[in-house]
């Protein structure tokens, strides 16, 4: 059974952070942030999450990537196999200095108007690491080629994040892929399971679902002491995704 959103009351909220601040003892030991998007036109999906918007599927599991600790550190998130890849598009840093998989999703995104899949790690942000970096990328959307069966024209998107300098430790990482595959689904457990795998320094996992003229955008966001964001409402997502 999924656990709703905390209270937004400060009382909760407490609760909420003093119950993140212990070590997590499972992959997925840590709360969910509340819901605090203003209201407005659009409605707010209650236990929504990435798989809020039709033809998404989504999963998350603990592949051995972090450095220690038994939380989840892959998620994927995915077109249903049935359906055709969703239209993508992406918006990127103009620094000259930028992580693999930004290179990476960037000349993607130049050769195709859609994609299959996002896939994103936690503990290592394959940032500063040169041409060896790239070549992870390269083969981690091999190796999702490959789990997936699908075609090696689809397109397939890579985030990481964690220590800069680092490169993905590849090996645990191709092996999880098949079981992150197969265990996709369309539930809000996969959803939240898919939002803890991407936290890094993060309290709580981060995401949220709304419906604004019968479109529904889904939202999964990772980061927290590696800036100051503005109000949620304003955050730039991690992934969009629409139906």
């Amino acid at each position: 059974m999924i656990k709703g959103p905390p209270s937004s009351s400060s009382s909760s909220s407490s609760s909420s952070v003093a119950a993140a601040a212990a070590t997590p003892t499972s992959a997925f030991d840590i709360p969910a942030a509340p819901i605090l998007i203003p209201a407005s036109p659009w409605t707010v999906l209650e236990g929504g999450g990435v798989c809020a918007a039709k033809g998404f599927l989504a999963n998350g599991m603990a592949g051995g990537l972090r450095a220690s600790g038994p939380k989840a550190d892959l998620a994927l998130v995915a077109v249903d196999p049935s359906l055709p890849p969703a239209a993508a598009a992406g918006v990127f840093t103009k620094n000259v200095m930028c992580a693999a998989p930004v290179t990476f999703c960037r000349r993607a995104l130049e050769k195709s108007t859609t994609a299959r899949a996002v896939l994103i790690n936690a503990g290592q942000a394959n940032a500063a690491t040169g041409d060896l970096g790239y070549a992870d990328c390269e083969r981690s959307a091999h190796e999702l080629h490959k789990a997936f069966e699908a075609p090696g024209d689809e397109a397939l998107l890579l985030l990481s994040t964690g220590v800069i300098g680092r490169r993905i430790k590849m090996e645990p990482l191709v092996q999880s892929l098949p079981a992150l595959v197969k265990g996709l689904g369309a539930t809000a457990e996969d959803a939240l399971h898919a939002a803890v795998a991407v936290t890094t320094t993060d309290l709580v996992s981060k995401s949220a679902a709304l419906e604004v003229r019968g479109v529904s955008l889904s939202f999964l966001r990772f980061f927290s002491s590696f800036c100051r964001p503005p109000p949620f409402s304003k955050r730039a997502a991690a992934a969009v995704l629409g139906d």
